[in-house]
């Protein structure tokens, strides 16, 4: 799934604002993969039970265990992927951002330059 960022302020700001993204991916990413590691460790646990109604939440079409629309996997597999993958997420957020001003400041300058090389002739 895909959301927009949205971040103002000069060039210089908004590389720092990735940078501090940057920086925080690693905490997140651990901080997510110990919580799908506890979810990991409680449904070992089976928490639910092995009654008709435990069978019920496991089983159901709709339940913890089903396999969403689109998805090759289990919510439950789904999620604690997308918890691992957190910090690794931020981290490519945040390169993007970096590389966007850097890409923008690099253009701008060539082309300014080309702009005074017009007036120039």
């Amino acid at each position: 799934m895909s959301t927009l960022v949205s971040i103002e302020g000069d060039p210089n700001e908004v590389r720092a604002t990735g940078a501090l993204l940057k920086a925080q991916s690693a905490d997140l990413g651990s901080q997510a993969s110990a919580l799908a590691a506890e979810i990991e460790a409680k449904e070992a646990d089976q928490p639910w039970g092995n009654d008709h109604f435990g069978a019920s939440f496991k089983d159901q079409p709709n339940g913890y265990f089903s396999v969403p629309e689109g998805a090759n996997k289990p919510f439950n597999d789904v999620l604690k992927d997308e918890l691992n993958n957190a910090g690794a997420e931020l981290s490519r957020t945040a390169d993007g951002i970096i590389g966007a001003m850097n890409d923008y400041q690099l253009t701008d300058g060539l082309n300014s330059r080309q702009i005074k090389d017009v007036g120039a002739h």
